[in-house]
């Protein structure tokens, strides 16, 4: 029920952040370099 789909959402979210990580990092070097 409403718990699932909540994990689900979590575990989607998670998957997307950790798939963002690099270029998040990548975009605050260069940001740094500036």
């Amino acid at each position: 029920g409403f718990k699932k789909s909540f994990y689900s959402k979590v575990v989607n979210i998670t998957c997307y952040l950790i798939n963002l990580l690099p270029y998040i990092v990548i975009q605050y070097k260069i940001l740094e370099e500036i």
